[in-house]
Parts: C-alpha cells; sequence; structure tokens
C-alpha cells in the first residue's frame, strides 16, 4: 500500500469516530434530553445504518440518566432544606422581635422608676406634738400619715407640712423621727412602726431625746349635792377617769355622776396625789366613805374627807326610816330560841355599821323585839341577848362601842299582829335608834 494510499485511509474516518462524534453532536445531545425511548425504538426500526455502518450503541447516554435523576432529588432536598430554614429564620425572627419588644418595654419600666425619687420623711416630736414634713406622691399617702399620727398624738397634736410630688414614690421611702419628748412616750417608736407596717416604709434615724419630767401628783374634787355627784380634775391617764367615774355611778347610779369635768394629762401623777370630798350628805349615807375607800386602795391616793354630815333631826329620821326598810326586806336572823347570829345576816350587818359610822358622834341604842309565843319573861330575855349580839358585831365591824347601846324590848313593842305568822315574824326584829332623830319625814 502506498503512502498515498494510507493518507486516504487515515482522512476517512472509520465507523467507531464516526459514531462518536455523531453523539457528540448537537443533534445527539437533543435526541438524549427527548428521551431515551425515542432512541431506543430508532434503534430496534433497522438492524444498521443509513449507510450501512452497524448501528451504534449510545452507552454514554444511559450512564447520563441515574445522574440526571440524582441532581433532581439533591435539588428537591436542598428545596426542602431551604424552606425549613426560612420558616425557622422567621420564627427566630419574630421571638427576637418579642424579646426585643419586652426588652424596650422593661428598660422603658426601669427607667421611669429610675426617675422617681423615694419619700424621706421627717417627723419632729416636741412632747405630746409632732409635725409631719417631707413630700409624698399623692394626696392619699398624705391623708394616711396624717390617721396615723393624730391616732398616736391626738387630732389637735398633729401639724401637717406634708407636700405631693408626683415625682417620687413610697417604694425605698424612709421615715426619720427625731425631737424631744418626756421619758417613758411610746408615742414616736410607736408611729415610725405604724408607718413602716401601713406604708412599707423603711425605718430612717431615730433621734429623740427623752426627758425626764417632774410629774403633778393629782388633786381630784368629789362633790356631793343631795343624790348628784361631780368629778373635776386632771389624772394622767383615761383608765383613771373611767374607773373614778365608774366607782362613783355604781354608788348613786349612772345618771347621777358627771365626769366630765376629768381631763387627761400625762404629765400628773397618782403618786403623792389626793382626792378631796366636798358637799354635804345626810348622816348615815355611806357612800361617800366606799368611795374613798375605793380611791385610797385602788388608785393609791390619800382622801380628804370635807364633806359637811347633817346631822339634824330630820336627817337623823331619814337614816332610821332606811335602816327600818332594809332590814324589814332582809332581817337580821338568829337561831331558834337563841341569841347566835346567822351568818346569812352578815351583809346586812355590814349596811348597818357602815350607815351607822357615816352618822359620826351620834350614839345609837340597839334594840331587840320578839313575838308573843314563848312567855314575857323568856322573850324579855332573849331579846336582852340578841340586842347585845349585835352591838358585839358591830364593834367588831369597827363601829365605836362608846356609841352604842343595847336594850331588850321583848314582846311589849309589836309593829303588827301576833295573831299571824307574818304578823309574828315582824315583830321578831332588831332596830336602830339614833339619838335627836325626828320622825324621818
Amino acid at each position: 500500500m502506498s503512502d498515498n494510499e494510507t493518507d486516504d485511509l487515515a482522512a476517512v474516518p472509520s465507523s467507531d469516530d464516526a459514531a462518536a462524534q455523531e453523539a457528540m453532536s448537537p443533534e445527539a445531545v437533543a435526541g438524549d434530553v427527548a428521551g431515551d425511548g425515542a432512541g431506543a425504538v430508532g434503534g430496534e426500526a433497522g438492524s444498521g445504518t443509513s449507510d450501512g455502518h452497524a448501528p451504534v450503541v449510545d452507552d454514554d447516554h444511559d450512564q447520563r440518566g441515574p445522574v440526571y435523576a440524582g441532581w433532581a432529588y439533591l435539588a428537591f432536598l436542598f428545596a426542602l432544606f431551604l424552606g425549613l430554614a426560612l420558616v425557622a429564620y422567621s420564627c427566630d425572627d419574630s421571638d427576637s422581635s418579642t424579646s426585643t419588644s419586652n426588652a424596650v418595654s422593661s428598660s422603658t419600666t426601669e427607667a421611669i422608676d429610675a426617675e422617681l425619687r423615694p419619700v424621706a420623711l421627717e417627723f419632729a416630736v416636741d412632747g405630746d406634738q409632732v409635725t409631719l414634713r417631707g413630700a409624698v406622691p399623692d394626696e392619699g399617702a398624705r391623708t394616711q400619715l396624717i390617721t396615723l399620727a393624730e391616732a398616736r398624738y391626738g387630732e389637735g397634736n398633729v401639724i401637717d407640712e406634708l407636700t405631693v410630688d408626683a415625682g417620687t414614690t413610697l417604694v425605698g421611702g424612709s421615715l426619720s423621727i427625731l425631737g424631744t419628748t418626756s421619758e417613758g412616750d411610746e408615742s414616736p417608736e410607736g408611729l415610725q412602726a405604724d408607718v413602716a407596717a401601713a406604708l412599707g416604709l423603711d425605718a430612717g434615724a431615730f433621734d429623740v431625746t427623752f426627758e425626764e419630767v417632774d410629774l403633778t401628783p393629782i388633786d381630784v374634787e368629789v362633790a356631793v349635792a343631795a343624790e348628784q355627784v361631780t368629778l373635776r380634775g386632771v389624772v394622767p391617764d383615761q383608765d383613771t377617769v373611767d374607773g373614778m367615774v365608774g366607782t362613783a355611778s355604781d354608788l348613786w347610779g349612772a345618771t347621777n355622776v358627771d365626769g366630765s369635768g376629768l381631763s387627761v394629762d400625762a404629765l400628773t401623777t397618782l403618786a403623792g396625789g389626793q382626792v378631796r370630798l366636798t358637799g354635804s350628805v345626810d348622816a348615815g349615807d355611806a357612800r361617800l366613805a366606799a368611795f374613798a375607800n375605793t380611791a385610797a386602795t385602788a388608785f393609791g391616793v390619800t382622801v380628804d374627807n370635807a364633806v359637811e354630815v347633817d346631822t339634824s333631826a330630820e336627817a337623823l329620821g331619814r337614816l332610821e326610816t332606811r335602816l327600818r326598810e332594809q332590814l324589814a326586806a332582809n332581817p337580821i336572823l338568829f337561831a331558834t330560841g337563841s341569841a347566835d347570829i346567822d351568818p346569812v345576816s352578815d351583809e346586812i350587818l355590814q349596811q348597818a355599821a357602815d350607815a351607822i359610822n357615816a352618822a359620826p358622834d351620834i350614839a345609837v341604842e340597839i334594840v331587840g323585839h320578839t313575838d308573843d309565843q314563848g312567855g314575857a319573861e323568856v322573850n324579855q330575855v332573849l331579846s336582852e341577848e340578841r340586842a347585845a349580839a349585835v352591838l358585839d358585831r358591830l364593834v367588831e365591824l369597827g363601829v365605836d362601842a362608846e356609841r352604842l347601846t343595847a336594850r331588850g324590848a321583848g314582846e311589849d313593842e309589836p309593829v303588827a299582829d301576833n295573831a299571824t305568822e307574818e304578823g309574828r315574824a315582824a315583830n321578831r326584829r332588831i332596830a336602830f335608834e339614833f339619838a335627836g332623830a325626828g320622825d324621818g319625814s
């Protein structure tokens, strides 16, 4: 074979080269994109090509199909991931916005709070008065502070110098107490505690000087006129007022007692004090003595009894009548046929002793009486013995024996009909006769 023939052969492409070139041509690529099925049908239509070459098998096309499917799957996964990422970003952005909004709101509140100044109140104490100073956020706080102060010092003893400033707050605020008061005064410390409990204010400074003061002993007058009693004077506390008025009311009746003349001054004291009894009473009115006794024991004061006792015949007659009525309702009882006094009569005997002592210097005769049962002689002796027993008991109860005498009248001076049980019971009695007494009218 010549060189020219060799070149010609080289110039003529082989069937394999032609097939490869055809596969790479644009038309072939377009055929591949259209689908492998069309190529397969075309391949089976004949046993060769139009130029007589053997049919070309497209191995590259068969390998690219699965690759495209894989890329498509990856593209789907990427799109899904991207969608989920966008959703997550959106939610995170919303949470971030909310957090930012909350942070801004919190910061704003804190900024507002930071702009308010905690109150710094100062209460100045001067004995029984207190002055309120400082700024408060509103009228409600001001009113509450005044009310708390008045509860401790009294309505007329609180001086209000508080002002209202909306730029203040009770939160973190404080109350300081300063000034001077008497020793033992608990009002300053109590007021600071009250304000802390009611408004939440912290306890600030407590610079109160407690001075020892000279207390004035009380001097109370109890004036009696007929059945009316009037109390006047100054006492250290309300308990003393209530105690004195209550004692008088128990003795004379609440409607007959006027305690409006009593007032309270913490600078007074019961120690070394006195109660002066003035006015005029009937002989035998033991109520004044009872009041004096309570004043001395319950209040620890001395009693100056300057009351005039009316010992006129009329007054003494009224005393006899009063005792007779009391003994008729509650007679002095004895054991049957003897002079032994029944213990149930102790109370009426004490009342009789008090009445006799309330008629000073007046001689008193104690007279025993019986009914007509048992014989005149026996009854005479029994009446004498019973009168003497009563005299002895009165002496035991504090009556001066020099003022007392005893007499037995037996059955000779009845006051009722001995024919009835009721009459006989009335005739068995003890009577008290005061020297110089009238008829009691």
